[in-house]
């Protein structure tokens, strides 16, 4: 059984829609201002944390890795383990059955203690919700926001899926009254209230639902006692019969779905550069817009009109220019309709948008080859890994072996565009924008663009040497947890290749959490240094 759910955690005061632009059926929601060393940044958008786990992954920082390495997570079950999964014979020896999916790590593991839950409550509880408060106060923290100590209300946004996981829990000996907890917990409004609870968050909390475009922030998870080991592919249908992701290559034949949780945290720029969080990127326009019935075949069926129509809309709010976009983070679902109905709407809205474009400037990616399609979680896993791309000004290729020449329905010789296969540095003397699209069975579509965050002259950056010293706490409510949180520190710091970087790390470790009553505490003065005392 699957369940999933999407999440944003964001800074309230940041207003989802400016200026009232609803033009038709298309809702703008958008940040106004130019670029990221604007003098008057009030009402820019920051990303300030991001946190999450994926296919093959358990971090942020091990996703990156996967994605600029150009490896794939999705995993082919042999015999032998499906075998031991007790998967049925007559499952296993269809000929339709394809034994693969995207596997998540201790997705039955939660620390029940930390969030004062009794063991029946977990027990009762969503995973989908579990995890999601899990990532929910990694990503607060590693952004150093402590929400008892917040200048401002935090608000919690979530979009989710129907979970069918209540219907495993047993209804023998329970009474009324937790009958009824369960029943209201339940009730789709409540993933966000649950949230903001337990983490003592007072800004508006509400939750929503889509498909695959409802992605600012995502999980999407299996009960462990029902794991998803494959699926039945059908010919002519979106699944992969093959068990493989090749998007916009003339070997696709359709998408793997997979899950995968995300959390992002949002705050206003010009707060962030007070409070001194870590900016990641900046968020230039999001839009939003639904196909409607004009030139669809069906309900289900993409459409290139609705997504021209959005992206161009997106580009005119955000003031950027296309040539100026290093990639597009690509829906790219593999489908043999979908993915040239894509790139049809991205090259009509570039070329009309600006003239005389070269050929083939702009690179075209997607996670969907590294970790397949997360779903409704699939946007925010493109938005995180855009954000890695912006901060390390890198254009990520695409994972080895998912592209060798174009779906025959795709012309990118004679376009703005070209896969990328390879990993490539960035050179241009500019700022860096990266485009991040979300497409939604139904015709729901969401365009974003990004641009990297560039430090004003107002904001001096440090530099250190070996005699200067960092102080780095860690405190947790009981020692397994904190031994854990160190163990997660070492790995985060062997990311880190900057010793500037050590800065970041110390200020959310010392007033950026909330202190418990097991601790400890390091001082260093270099990463190596830092790794090795924690070891």
């Amino acid at each position: 059984m699957k369940v999933s759910n999407e999440s944003k955690i964001n800074i309230n005061g940041i207003t989802p829609v400016h200026n009232s632009q609803l033009n038709g059926n298309d809702m703008p929601i958008h940040v106004n201002g130019t670029s990221s060393d604007n003098k008057d940044n009030k009402d820019i958008i920051a990303i300030v944390g991001m946190a999450g786990c994926f296919p093959g992954t358990k971090s942020v920082d091990e996703l990156w890795e996967m994605v600029t390495t150009s490896k794939n997570a999705l995993h082919r079950f042999t015999d032998k383990e499906l075998e031991q999964l007790d998967i049925p014979i007559s499952l296993c020896s269809n000929s339709n059955y394809v034994p693969t999916c995207g596997l998540l790590a201790d997705i039955d593991k939660f620390d029940a203690n930390f969030f004062n839950i009794s063991a029946q409550n977990v027990v009762n509880m969503d995973p989908q919700q579990r995890l999601l408060l899990e990532k929910s106060v990694q990503a607060l923290d590693d952004t150093g926001i402590d929400p008892r100590r917040e200048k401002g209300k935090i608000g919690v946004f979530i979009a989710t899926e129907y979970s069918k996981y209540k219907e495993l829990i047993p209804q023998n000996n329970i009474d009324l009254a937790t009958k009824l907890t369960i029943d209201i917990n339940y009730m789709p409004g409540s993933y966000a209230a649950i949230i903001s609870y337990l983490l003592n968050i007072t800004g508006p909390a509400f939750s929503t639902g889509s498909t695959c475009s409802s992605s600012l922030t995502a999980l999407k998870t299996a009960y462990n006692k029902l794991p998803q080991v494959g699926y039945i592919a059908q010919p002519g249908f979106i699944y992969s019969a093959n068990g493989t992701m090749r998007p916009f290559d003339h070997k696709s034949d359709g998408t793997i779905f997979t899950r995968s949780i995300s959390v992002i945290v949002l705050k206003k720029l010009s707060n962030a550069i007070r409070d001194q969080n870590p900016i990641s990127a900046i968020i230039k326009s999001i839009a939003i817009n639904n196909d409607r019935q004009i030139n669809k075949v069906g309900y289900s069926a993409p459409s290139s009109d609705g997504q021209y129509d959005l992206i161009k809309k997106t580009l005119q709010l955000a003031k950027v220019s296309p040539s100026e976009i290093a990639f597009i983070e690509a829906h790219g679902t593999g489908t043999k309709i979908g993915d040239p109905v894509e790139i049809k709407a991205l090259i009509k809205a570039f070329v009309e948008t600006s003239q005389e474009l070269p050929k083939q400037f702009c690179a075209i990616t997607t996670e969907n080859s590294n970790i397949g399609h997360c779903v409704i979680a699939s946007g925010l896993a493109g938005i995180i890994k855009a954000v890695k791309s912006l901060e390390n000004r890198i254009i990520p290729p695409m994972a080895n072996g998912s592209f060798e020449k174009p779906n025959k329905m795709i012309n990118f010789e004679s376009s703005p565009f070209y896969v990328a296969t390879n990993l490539q540095k960035y050179e241009e003397q500019r700022t860096m924008y990266a485009s991040v699209q979300g497409i939604g069975m139904g015709g729901t579509n969401v365009h974003c663009i990004l641009a990297e965050y560039l430090k004003n002259s107002q904001e001096t950056e440090e530099h250190f040497d070996e005699t200067d010293k960092f102080i780095l706490p860690f405190s947790a409510k009981c020692h397994a947890s904190l031994l854990e949180m160190e163990k997660k520190m070492i790995e985060h710091l062997e990311y880190l290749k900057d010793e500037n970087a050590l800065k970041n790390v110390e200020k959310p470790l010392q007033i950026g959490r909330s202190q418990y009553i097991f601790r400890d505490v390091i001082v260093t003065s270099s990463l190596s240094d830092a790794i090795s005392n924690l070891k």
